[in-house]
């Protein structure tokens, strides 16, 4: 048999390996932001406004994170949920109690913060490490895994310990009508209905290609070192933010790249960022009061955009 010399081999040899980094074709961009903003406009269609927080869902499915949403009942979070629960062909719950979280895609949970403190555990388990306990065995979860859950706050303080609020990649409180979008809903005749749609939207399979395509939009250099930047400026001692983990730099990069993905666009720009950034940050900065966290993200932001 013949034998290869290796120290044979040298850095002159032309053997050489190359790596090449996966790249996004132009055509799977846009067959799959194109189905995205179909499903964007199918949710659009049973919801009177709210466009922001409907574009947030959509990028909360792409980036795989969870999402908390924050507000008063009556307001139209649990039925927007509800139309994109309906929309996707995901296996999806809404859970009240039990911690099976088993064979699901999509969770959902109202008013997490009145629930008691076992399930909320179960539930940061799950959220965190893809797990879950069931006659104790430890068994992993359906990929993908995403949890949406809402909370109604009391004199604007958020019951969750900054562990539970870090756990949710996005923070959202969506908006009270306009005076037109208000006439528009008095002139519903079954508004108490949810809403009703053909679950044909999104498979599993069609979801993770996504997630693993928008992975590979790019993000200029000058952009992450912004996000650097402000990271690192909450940690200094003589500010008065709360210190920002690598777990929000993440976040961030992967929540403007889905954002790009939606809009059809190879590379993230700032834009995508101002879209996420708050709805990242706000909740991770000050739990004990809602308007002076949201107004915390806002100027953190603006002294880095100068």
């Amino acid at each position: 048999m013949e034998v290869f010399d290796l120290s044979k081999l040298n850095k002159k040899s032309k053997f050489k390996i190359k790596y090449r980094s996966p790249t996004l074709k132009i055509n799977e961009l846009n067959k799959w932001s194109g189905h995205l903003k179909r499903l964007q406009q199918k949710i659009q269609s049973v919801i009177i406004g709210q466009s922001e927080f409907i574009e947030l869902l959509i990028i909360t499915l792409i980036s795989n994170g969870h999402l908390l949403v924050i507000g008063e009942p009556g307001i139209g979070k649990s039925r927007a949920i509800s139309a994109l629960s309906q929309a996707v062909l995901l296996e999806s719950h809404t859970i009240h109690l039990e911690s099976n979280f088993i064979g699901f895609n999509l969770v959902t949970i109202d008013e997490l913060d009145k629930l008691n403190s076992t399930f909320r555990r179960d539930l940061l388990t799950a959220m965190q490490e893809r797990l879950s306990i069931v006659d104790e065995q430890l068994l992993y979860l359906d990929r993908p895994f995403l949890v949406i859950s809402t909370i109604n706050p009391s004199n604007e303080e958020i019951k969750l310990s900054k562990a539970e609020l870090d756990r949710f990649m996005f923070s959202f409180s969506p908006p009270y009508p306009t005076i037109e979008e208000e006439i528009e809903i008095m002139s519903l005749t079954n508004h108490d209905e949810p809403p009703k749609l053909n679950k044909d939207f999104l498979s599993v399979s069609e979801l993770l290609n996504i997630q693993r395509l928008s992975s590979l939009i790019e993000v200029d250099s000058k952009i992450k070192n912004l996000i650097a930047q402000i990271v690192s400026f909450t940690r200094l001692k003589d500010n008065h933010f709360t210190a920002l983990s690598p777990r929000v730099s993440i976040s961030l990069v992967q929540a403007i790249k889905a954002r790009a993905f939606l809009y059809n666009r190879k590379q993230a720009n700032i834009d995508d960022l101002k879209f996420v950034f708050h709805k990242i940050v706000q909740h991770r900065l000050n739990a004990s009061n809602l308007s002076e966290s949201s107004l915390q993200s806002h100027n953190l932001l603006d002294q880095f955009l100068k």
